[in-house]
């Protein structure tokens, strides 16, 4: 009898062995909400490296560490796969933690939400792979794929810009950069943070470039947008990007932009930009 016990024990601990490890990541790791394109136990290695890598083991990159965000780079694996993933972490306030899950993880939903639906309508955007609420209440993840930019685009001009004589390889950025706003506007995507620092880019072929959208969170979707939100981005971005940006290189864009958007021509609209942007500290130069 000891025996066969002990034999139909051993035949249901492969299985008994899988559902503890899952409860056990659970627990430790939180509750997965939403899951595309990554296994479960990809998701919870990130949320493990990521934990890790904010402790300060050498497992990953931080990105960001801060009050109410914490970003990493972490290498997620599940068995043979591995996967570069980016782990963003939303720390909740301690007076929000009693409330609904739907209340007190909002930031994190609508960053899955927006991310999602801003590859649906066809801009570039890391992909949400998983949406991860915390055990404890205190903080949710979302886990994307690595942002296919070199750089955001502030700390990329400055790499890229300061010695570039060539005026058609500005001029094709400026262009560049212009369309992917204009094609995001279009398709009624409004980022309510449009600084440098949330466009990624990366030079795709000789005088070609590709412009990625970060921080889902701040996207809301309009079917048509204002021209007063348009004439803000206008200015979150020209006043975040650096002064190696030139005079001629920022006309160039506006005239790109002026192209594709008539109604933002005009010497009133560019005398609201130039006084907002002032008002930043930023530069335009009439």
């Amino acid at each position: 009898m000891g025996a066969s016990a002990f034999a139909g024990e051993r035949a249901f601990s492969g299985t008994a062995r899988a559902r503890i490890h899952a409860m056990n990541d659970r627990l430790e790791n939180g509750r997965i909400v939403h899951i595309a394109g990554i296994s479960p136990e990809m998701a919870y290695c990130a949320i493990r490296l990521h934990r890790r890598t904010l402790d300060g083991e050498l497992v990953g990159i931080v990105l960001k560490k801060a009050a109410k965000t914490n970003v990493t780079l972490v290498t997620a694996v599940d068995g043979d796969l591995s996967e570069l993933v980016c782990v963003k972490e939303f720390v909740r306030p301690a007076a929000l933690r009693l409330l609904p899950a739907g209340i007190r993880h909002l930031p994190a939903i609508r960053s899955w939400r927006a991310g999602r639906e801003l590859l649906a309508r066809g801009i570039a955007s890391p992909e949400p792979l998983a949406l991860i609420f915390g055990p404890d209440r205190s903080s949710s993840c979302l886990v994307m794929r690595r942002a296919a930019g070199e750089d955001h685009l502030r700390l990329y001009v400055q790499r890229r810009f300061p010695r570039e004589r060539n005026v058609a390889a500005r001029r094709a950025f400026a262009a560049d950069c212009a369309e992917f706003l204009c094609n995001g506007w279009e398709r009624g995507v409004f980022h309510q943070d449009m600084k440098a620092t949330n466009l990624h880019v990366r030079e795709s072929a000789p005088g070609e470039w590709e412009f990625e959208l970060i921080d889902a969170a701040a996207v809301v979707f309009r079917k048509r947008l204002t021209v007063q939100e348009m004439i803000l981005n206008l200015v979150q971005l020209n006043s975040s990007t650096p002064r190696v940006i030139t005079r001629a290189d920022r006309l160039r864009f506006m005239e790109r932009v002026v192209r594709r958007r008539p109604e933002l021509a005009g010497r009133e609209v560019t005398r609201e930009i130039a006084r907002l942007s002032l008002e930043r500290g930023g530069i335009w130069l009439q």
